[in-house]
């Protein structure tokens, strides 16, 4: 799901580091919600039949 999603990163300015290179480190959560499967399927099939009420009528 998309709330178990997590990134990290690192930012350690060592002197050690800044000669040889940066690491860099932080953490977040990153949050969502998940979309119900028959709504999202009722919005896919409210947006094809409109798409195609508007190709008939221009057709017409």
């Amino acid at each position: 799901e998309v709330r178990d999603l997590k990134a990290t990163f690192t930012f350690s300015p060592t002197p050690d580091a800044i000669s040889k290179g940066w690491t860099v480190a932080s953490t977040a959560d990153i949050g969502g919600s998940a979309i119900p499967e028959p709504g999202a399927m009722a919005l896919i099939a409210a947006g094809l039949l409109g798409a195609g009420v508007a190709s008939r009528r221009r057709k017409i």
